[in-house]
């Protein structure tokens, strides 16, 4: 992970390639069309998700739309990340997503019924996950909280069956790039 993202950091081209697929598949976000007979109807929910979609980011750093594009490219760099329903309903938007790193999982809660610091049922379903309320790097002696899984969204690509991670999907060309960087250099060096 942290190879993938000085990668992202510092490669032109995976910088590249990150970000031309973060705009291939989320643009400028997914929109959802609202149908209804109802003309009045139609335009209240209308004005409804324009208001949750500027009010959507728990930290306030992003509109849906870029939460959208914030959440694609931590799993594409990072291989996954979480998106953590955050529930208020004293609110005016009692719904927001709060955008973690990959880092806030508690890999090290294992347990008979817990692995990596996501906790299963009898039958292999998830159901919590550990968490961590700040970064961990902030404050490493934190301890982590449970989280139930419904209040969360893991995003990643499991790479097969069974695979409970993501993994970033540079993986496949670190070795390329980091070969691509070094001819440049030499290049460059060599004058």
């Amino acid at each position: 992970k942290e190879r993938a993202r000085d990668l992202y950091r510092n490669s032109p081209w995976a910088r590249r390639l990150v970000d031309s697929l973060v705009i291939g598949v989320v643009g400028a976000g997914i929109k959802p069309q609202f149908r209804a007979a109802d003309t009045d109807l139609k335009q209240r929910v209308q004005a409804e998700w324009l208001a949750w979609t500027d009010q959507a980011d728990f930290a306030g750093r992003f509109d849906f739309y870029g939460l959208q594009q914030a959440a694609f490219r931590a799993m594409l760099v990072d291989g996954e990340c979480f998106l953590r329903l955050v529930l208020d309903p004293a609110q005016r938007i009692p719904l927001q997503l709060q955008l973690l790193p990959s880092e806030f999982l508690d890999a090290t809660r294992v347990d008979d019924r817990t692995l990596n610091g996501i906790e299963y049922d009898a039958a292999g379903r998830r159901v919590a996950y550990w968490l961590y309320r700040r970064h961990p790097a902030e404050a490493p002696d934190m301890q982590s909280v449970r989280v139930p899984a419904e209040q969360v969204i893991h995003l990643y690509v499991p790479i097969q069956p069974g695979v409970e991670r993501g993994v970033t999907w540079l993986a496949p060309i670190m070795t390329a790039l980091h070969e691509l960087r070094k001819f440049e250099e030499a290049a460059v060096v060599r004058g």
